[in-house]
């Protein structure tokens, strides 16, 4: 089975945040949008992109690394959160 390889939109400004209700956020910001996008998750996923592309296994490896979990019980929730980003278009997605 071949995953995809993600990495931070070069088109693409963010930052994320807590909102009040604790919950983090990415601010997508392009020319005359700005947009919250509401991420029900950790901001180690952002610790583990980078501007090149990385496989699916390998962000999950890490992200599961930062929670002393395996990949398998995170898996799910990093690749759901992948491609939410992914479809907002902070994230490019390649093969």
């Amino acid at each position: 089975m071949s995953y995809l390889n993600y990495k931070i939109s070069d088109a693409t400004c963010f930052d994320w945040f807590v909102n009040e209700n604790h919950e983090e956020a990415v601010v997508c910001s392009q020319p005359g949008n700005s947009e919250a996008v509401l991420i029900q998750t950790s901001a180690s996923i952002w610790g583990t992109l980078s501007d090149s592309y990385q496989a699916l296994d390998s962000i999950v490896a890490a992200v599961a690394s930062n929670y002393e979990l395996s990949a398998t019980e995170v898996f799910n929730e990093v690749k759901s959160t992948l491609e939410t980003l992914a479809s907002h278009g902070l994230l490019d997605v390649s093969h």
